[in-house]
């Protein structure tokens, strides 16, 4: 697994956005949900990417075809 961060660090927010929003909606980081997962993070496309690979190299979330679950180490953040 490649960390392809695109140049962008994790902020305290998109963290807490993820938290949030992935146990409702484990498909956000989809092409289809691309236009509200830009208004939940407040964020562009690259940083999508970016907040997704570095929340799964962190251990915070498992992405699979299905979509993003949270990990032991996520729920305990919640």
């Amino acid at each position: 697994m490649s960390l392809d961060t695109q140049q962008f660090g994790l902020t305290r927010y998109w963290v807490s956005v993820a938290l949030s929003q992935i146990p409702s909606s484990p498909d956000i980081f989809s092409n289809a949900q691309l236009s509200s997962a830009r208004k939940a993070f407040l964020a562009g496309k690259n940083q999508l990417t970016a907040v997704k690979n570095w929340l799964s190299n962190a251990q915070v979330i498992e992405v699979a075809r299905a979509g993003a679950t949270l990990t032991s180490l996520g729920k305990l953040l919640v």
